[in-house]
């Protein structure tokens, strides 16, 4: 609004339960649906998204639009997906935070349990396709020639010291396998450890 050239004093503040009737309506603003905004943040690796996620899951489930509010919820549904409290400690959305830590068992559960819903669809659709030239990141148009090429749908993570890769792919006879797998304080160059994903995702698809 300032860059607008309209004057703004004070701090923005958001209230729950005020009548709007009365007031004059200045702007409307459709958003995208959750389905586009989640591919977005998913073949982005787009932080904000996630995180702006987190808290809308408490907003729209009658919270205060808090992140500790979106957390709780989060791992309410964690649990009652099956996974143990005992495989994860989230406390954030993005996984930037090297406080959080995840299984590669909470991890497979999830995207299985994922194959179970409704939107399993929307959710594989928002994940990297490995070997599209379009897409970014390691597994992009580098890999195109890689026997995973095509038929592996994955996220990636990264912090210093910590490379991680998960989703879906496709062994020899068309068989779906979920896996995750997640390299933790290693001491070897960036570039070893992507070559190591890429044999581990060969491993699979050769099987």
């Amino acid at each position: 609004m300032q860059n607008s050239g309209i004057k703004v004093s004070g701090k923005a503040e958001v209230k729950k339960g005020e009548n709007y009737s009365t007031k004059e309506l200045v702007y409307t603003y459709v958003s995208p649906t959750v389905k586009e905004l989640v591919r977005h943040t998913n073949k982005k690796s787009d932080n904000l998204y996630a995180e702006v996620l987190l808290r809308d899951i408490s907003a729209y489930t009658d919270g205060d639009g808090s992140a500790k509010d979106g957390l709780k919820k989060m791992k309410d549904a964690l649990i009652n997906m099956g996974i143990s409290e005992e495989d994860f400690d989230i406390y954030g959305a993005s996984g930037l935070s090297h406080s959080s830590n995840v299984s590669c068992k909470a991890t497979v559960t999830l995207l299985e349990q994922i194959l179970t819903k409704p939107y399993a669809k929307d959710f594989k659709d928002s994940l990297v396709i490995a070997g599209n030239p379009s897409e970014k990141g390691f597994f992009g148009g580098r890999v195109s020639k890689k026997s995973f090429a095509n038929k592996t749908l994955l996220k990636t993570g990264a912090l210093d010291k910590v490379r991680s890769i998960a989703g879906y792919t496709k062994d020899k006879k068309g068989r779906e396998i979920v896996f995750c797998f997640i390299i933790n304080n290693f001491k070897a160059k960036s570039r070893e450890i992507t070559t190591l994903q890429d044999k581990f995702l060969e491993y699979l698809t050769a099987k």
